[in-house]
């Protein structure tokens, strides 16, 4: 059976902690201010509705499902399960605003998409993760509970520290926040560049073409349930492009510090992680791509859906 090298980076979990921190913390330092108080009003309801469902409820329901039933008690020990769930727990990104702007859907949509997943994210990656570690892994409650608090302390804590700075020093918010930002690249590539030595001698079970299905074939299953809860909607067809592309986007910037703090030593779980980022990417582009070409629309203008 293949095994998992270890990684070379990140032995100590505060390291990891500190860098998961990092990314909180710049979430916090650009939530705008005037989406805290009411984000109902960033979107219509049937669309924050499906899209809340798609995200943190039928995505990660259905990938703990497939993960209980589909996969062997030996395997899941491997660092797939784990890299699976944090694909599935960490939705999100900015990175979608881009393909939407390209794709003329809803802007407004997936921005308020992206701002509401980094506020039920700091809870909900937390409970959905030590809930499919109990599923999957079956650790003792001891442990399991201390991975929760570990979980909840790293994301709570650093985006309120960023959401109270912004109201206590505004003027230094931009300056702080290209400085974290800074931090948080370098030791995004100091990560990847020490990680690619592992992922060298990488063998996962059943080879990387299987890998690379796995990945295509979750991707396709999510988009069709976001494409089938938009229609159910009757959603206009901007808001069904914006919830299918952020429904199918990956928020890697919180994935992969999650995967070094959990898992520092295991490549499989990087790879997976990493692998569903750069796929979603791409699958992401294409999709625009054919909806501009074949399906064009008239986009919503970005300030229209701002308050």
């Amino acid at each position: 059976m293949s095994t998992s090298p270890e990684l070379p980076l990140l032995p100590n979990p505060l390291v990891a902690a500190g860098f998961l921190a990092l990314v909180l913390l710049a979430a916090g330092l650009t939530l705008p201010p005037s989406a805290r108080p009411g984000l109902h009003g960033w979107l219509p309801g049937r669309a924050l509705l499906g899209l809340l469902s798609v995200q943190w409820l039928l995505v990660p329901g259905l990938t703990l499902l497939a993960l209980v039933l589909a996969l062997p008690p030996e395997a899941r020990s491997q660092g797939l399960a784990l890299g699976l769930l944090l694909v599935a727990v960490t939705p999100g990104g900015k990175g979608a605003l881009a393909f939407a702007l390209f794709a003329r859907a809803d802007l407004g949509l997936v921005l308020a998409g992206a701002l509401v997943a980094l506020l039920l994210g700091a809870l909900l990656t937390p409970a959905w993760l030590s809930l499919g570690i109990a599923a999957t892994l079956a650790p003792p409650w001891p442990a399991l509970l201390e991975t929760g608090l570990l979980l909840l302390v790293a994301t709570l804590l650093p985006l309120g520290l960023g959401l109270w700075i912004q109201r206590r020093w505004p003027a230094w918010r931009r300056l702080l926040h290209r400085l974290v930002q800074t931090l948080i690249a370098l030791a995004l590539a100091l990560a990847l560049i020490q990680a690619a030595q592992g992922l060298s001698g990488l063998d996962p079970p059943g080879g990387w073409s299987r890998l690379l299905l796995l990945v295509g074939l979750h991707h396709v299953l999510v988009l069709l349930v976001a494409e089938i809860v938009a229609r159910s909607l009757d959603l206009r067809l901007p808001q069904r492009r914006a919830l299918v592309l952020a429904a199918g986007v990956q928020n890697s910037a919180l994935a992969l510090p999650l995967v070094l703090l959990l898992a520092p030593d295991d490549a499989l779980a990087f790879a997976t992680v990493a692998l569903w980022g750069l796929w979603r990417l791409l699958a992401a582009g294409l999709l625009s791509l054919g909806w501009r070409l074949f399906r064009p629309t008239a986009p919503r203008p970005l300030t229209e859906a701002l308050p």
